[in-house]
């Protein structure tokens, strides 16, 4: 599935206001964009990077080949907490177990300064009852794309898990487990 094709199943989701928990690993390099469209779409016409809009706030998402989206739609009146402070914070622990240099910045997971891990989130029309929580995971970093695609400057530089040898596999096996310990139970 790529980018475009899982925003617009998610859109049908926010609508319909079901329960969901997605994890997609991208296969190919995309870009998300918010309402500002602050991204270098001649770039990505160029070099054949495919880019979709999100309809959201926010910046441009630079979404790297073998990185992991997770995407969840749920009611608020149920888990009473955002669901993606404590996806971060037991990833960013997870880090911390594996020996790493890791912590939670805002909506942002850092190693040694870097950011590998990032979400964002917000209660849904009209009555604030259903949250709607994405995150992606870095396992592979392109920061030539970033550069030539982003036109805000990066504050947080990005770096990929993969350079601290942590695998998808691992990661696409801890979100599965948190997922159990942690949602629809």
């Amino acid at each position: 599935m790529n980018l475009k094709t899982w925003c617009e199943n998610l859109q049908q989701l926010l609508t319909d206001k079901q329960e969901h928990f997605e994890v997609m690993v991208h296969k190919e390099t995309e870009v998300a964009y918010g309402w500002d469209e602050d991204f270098n779409k001649k770039y990505c016409d160029e070099h054949n990077i495919p880019y979709y809009a999100q309809k959201r706030d926010g910046g441009t998402i630079i979404c790297a080949k073998g990185n992991i989206g997770i995407a969840f739609v749920y009611n608020n009146q149920k888990y009473k907490k955002w669901m993606l402070v404590k996806l971060l914070d037991d990833l960013c622990n997870y880090f911390i177990q594996r020996g790493l240099k890791a912590t939670r910045s805002r909506n942002d997971i850092l190693i040694d300064g870097y950011k590998v891990a990032s979400g964002c989130g917000y209660n849904l029309e009209p009555d604030y009852k259903w949250s709607y929580e994405g995150a992606q995971i870095s396992i592979n970093q392109d920061i030539n794309a970033i550069k030539n695609i982003c036109l805000k400057p990066m504050i947080k530089i990005p770096k990929a898990l993969s350079d601290y040898n942590i695998t998808l596999d691992e990661l696409l096996n801890f979100i599965d487990s948190w997922k159990k310990e942690n949602l629809y139970a």
